[in-house]
């Protein structure tokens, strides 16, 4: 018979998205419906590298945070 401890740790290995979704609650008083969900970042880049992208996500009808998503995943697969 698993004790209570054995019982609570394999509770917290299971469920650490809802772990976490309560620890964000506790620490902004907020709960995301979402547990999987998206966070700000801020990086400094080239002037001229953010115009010419921007400009390219215009033409092309797309949100420049998406194309950067999209770059990033591809990158980290190879």
């Amino acid at each position: 018979m698993e004790s209570f401890f054995e019982v609570v740790k394999r509770t917290i290995q299971k469920n650490q998205d809802v772990l976490a979704m309560f620890e964000e609650y506790d620490r902004t008083h907020h709960l995301r419906r979402k547990i999987n969900y998206k966070i700000r970042m801020n990086v400094t880049l080239d002037e001229n590298l953010v115009q010419e992208l921007r400009t390219f996500c215009n033409q092309h009808q797309l949100k420049m945070s998406t194309w950067i998503e999209s770059v990033i995943r591809k990158e980290l697969k190879r």
